[in-house]
């Protein structure tokens, strides 16, 4: 975080954007940080070449053999990050006599910022998932446990099994039609049971093949990956027209995403 002045405003603005990012971190959940794999990576914008890995093989190993650690059916993919922002001008008066409004103002901001970025989280999932991924039967417990066995009948170029699902995304519509679906309550013990996550969002706006999406059905480690800023930059000055005691807060955030592996994501369609 730059602090390029005071205190004052500077430090009540990184609490709020920790208190916001906390609030939207279902949806930095559901894609890997290659930061975890690549710790080289800086932060900031640029491009970034990261292993697209399908699976990896077993060999069984005799004693004394030394062996590279080579990843099998492995090709790499470009992640590019861009810059997110938005701009907040607080008067002088209001920082000093109406710190309310100010939080209100700048816990605005960092949603703003938050939402555009996760919104693009959810929607890249969708558009990315191979298209032969997609089921056009209306979400169900019927069409989720299909999912389920797609992901885990997921094979290398050589016939190795690597899938796992570890997570369910529904737009609002297919979790209205999952409520009052008669077997929702089955539904829900099955995959609390395996341990998957659910999500419910209402950024998904992205159709699939011309059809309202109503959940994604991913295995989180193999689909996507997402690199971020470790914290948001705050830049903080003098408004260019203001008085004394005016300043501008701008709230920014590099982030980019990438499919990884386009058939670890299964997405459910309106029939």
């Amino acid at each position: 975080m730059t602090n390029n002045g005071e205190n004052l405003g500077f430090d009540m603005a990184k609490a709020i954007w920790d208190k916001s990012y906390d609030s939207f971190a279902k949806y930095f959940d559901l894609v890997w940080d290659p930061k975890l794999t690549y710790p080289e990576i800086p932060n900031g914008a640029g491009v970034y070449k990261l292993d697209k890995e399908y699976g990896a093989k077993a060999v069984e190993m005799s004693r004394g053999k030394v062996v590279r650690c080579l990843k099998e059916d492995t090709d790499s993919v470009n992640l590019e990050t861009e810059e997110y922002e938005i701009g907040t001008g607080i008067k002088s008066d209001l920082l000093r006599d109406a710190k309310g409004f100010v939080e209100k103002d700048l816990t605005e901001a960092s949603n703003v910022v938050l939402t555009e970025v996760c919104r693009d989280i959810v929607n890249g999932l969708v558009n990315g998932a191979f298209p032969k991924n997609t089921q056009a039967v209306g979400v169900s417990h019927g069409a989720i446990e299909d999912a389920k066995m797609i992901l885990r009948d997921l094979k290398t170029a050589n016939g190795i099994k690597f899938g796992e699902p570890t997570h369910i995304v529904f737009s609002t519509k297919g979790w209205h039609r999952m409520e009052k679906s008669v077997d929702f309550e089955v539904a829900k013990y099955l995959i609390g049971r395996e341990g998957i996550k659910v999500v419910e969002t209402d950024l998904i706006s992205a159709q699939k093949n011309s059809k309202e999406v109503h959940a994604i059905v991913l295995d989180r480690d193999k689909f996507a990956a997402f690199l971020r800023e470790t914290d948001m930059d705050t830049y903080y000055g003098r408004l260019p027209a203001g008085t004394a005691g005016d300043k501008e807060i701008i709230q920014t955030m590099d982030a980019g995403m990438v499919i990884t592996n386009s058939e670890a994501g299964v997405v459910i369609t309106e029939a």
